[in-house]
């Protein structure tokens, strides 16, 4: 009796539906700036993998449009005025408000992602109340804002926000609390950090040893602790004659107060695109912040192989667990100056080797491998 023959299954192809397009909706994109260049880290990372980005950006640097030139980029230009801020906002809101609703009718699955609060947005990355940085300025003795018209904007945008937006990304446990006391529920929050380029940032020569700057990165003479740095100069100039302070900054109100304060070598310098140029001449990098959203120069300084002298109050410090990485001091008001001071020298003597350097940069590069970052996120959740 002949056998029954058996058709071989014919294969199934799988075929990959195309993710959606996003629609990036930011006030500024730049090479350089905190929130412009994270935004500007994301739009690289997901564009390089294929997917298409939509931006509206009421500000674009130079520069910026040349590094995304060979990827899947769509500009949406809109026109606003620098100055007000507020104006600056609403006129940026009602025009990216005419592309987002296009383009939804275009692509229904489009998401909409900002890195400052705007009331259009589908994922707000790097979420910050306006309500913690008044809580800061208050500590410094500074008043809450001199902008109130941006304040109302902030504020409206953020009640938006908190009740509409699918997703609310944060940097730091405090903003996380802050978005659960008023009624955000938690499904609706995620933790990430902002990663660190490992690659780019790597320790170089010279040894630390051989180096003779302290830096420090701000443009906000008390929020970025600028004026407890110069405090601390004061000691620390005379124990240390071979170095000098490097205080890399924007605007007039940094420069004004190093001249005031009178102090030996001390060095102004201007933001550049290129922070690694700064670390790769750093003894020791030091971020005494009053308050930050989360704060790239600890990861990049230790990735260089700097330790970091570093506030308790900058979410990134968590990175610092070991003496060979650095210190973490608390801003508690009277005697910061002091106690910043004290934490320098100390770091300031102790041995350094390429062998620490090396160990420095390792530990950056676990960091990132163990926690959710803002790339990683995107890529799965947008």
């Amino acid at each position: 009796m002949r056998g029954r023959r058996v058709r071989p299954r014919a294969r199934v192809r799988r075929v990959e539906t195309p993710r959606p397009p996003l629609c990036f909706v930011l006030t500024s994109l730049a090479r350089t700036g905190g929130v412009e260049r994270d935004a500007l880290k994301a739009i690289l990372r997901l564009a390089g993998k294929g997917r298409t980005i939509h931006i509206t950006a009421g500000f674009v640097r130079p520069g910026v449009r040349e590094a995304l030139a060979d990827l899947p980029v769509v500009w949406h230009p809109i026109r606003a005025p620098v100055r007000p801020p507020a104006l600056s906002q609403l006129l940026i809101w009602l025009q990216a408000r005419r592309v987002v609703a296009r383009l939804r009718r275009r692509h229904p699955g489009l998401r909409v992602v900002g890195f400052e609060p705007n009331p259009l947005l589908d994922c707000w990355i790097g979420a910050t109340p306006q309500a913690l940085w008044r809580q800061a300025k208050r500590r410094a003795g500074l008043p809450p804002s001199l902008k109130p018209g941006i304040s109302l904007w902030n504020g409206w945008a953020e009640r938006r926000l908190s009740t509409r937006a699918e997703h609310i990304v944060v940097y730091s446990r405090q903003a996380r609390a802050w978005f659960v006391r008023h009624g955000v529920a938690e499904p609706r929050l995620s933790d990430v950090i902002i990663p660190c380029d490992t690659d780019r940032f790597h320790p170089t020569n010279p040894p630390i040893a051989d180096r003779c700057e302290l830096l420090i990165i701000g443009a906000h003479p008390r929020l970025k602790g600028i004026d407890i740095m110069l405090d601390a100069w004061r000691e620390i100039a005379p124990r240390f004659p071979e170095l000098r302070l490097r205080i890399v900054c924007k605007g007039w109100k940094v420069p004004a107060l190093v001249r005031k304060a009178g102090l030996p070598r001390v060095e102004t310098a201007p933001v550049i695109a290129e922070p690694e140029a700064y670390y790769a001449r750093a003894r020791l990098v030091v971020m005494p912040s009053l308050f930050e959203s989360w704060g790239n120069v600890p990861l990049e300084a230790l990735a260089c192989g700097v330790p970091v002298v570093v506030s308790r109050q900058v979410p990134s410090s968590m990175v610092v667990t070991a003496p060979w990485q650095g210190a973490v001091i608390e801003r508690a008001g009277g005697g910061d100056g002091a106690r910043l001071a004290e934490a320098v020298a100390e770091q300031l003597l102790r041995t350094e080797s390429e062998e620490l350097m090396a160990r420095r940069h390792r530990s950056v590069v676990e960091f990132v491998a163990a926690h959710e970052t803002t790339l990683s996120w995107l890529e799965r959740h947008a």
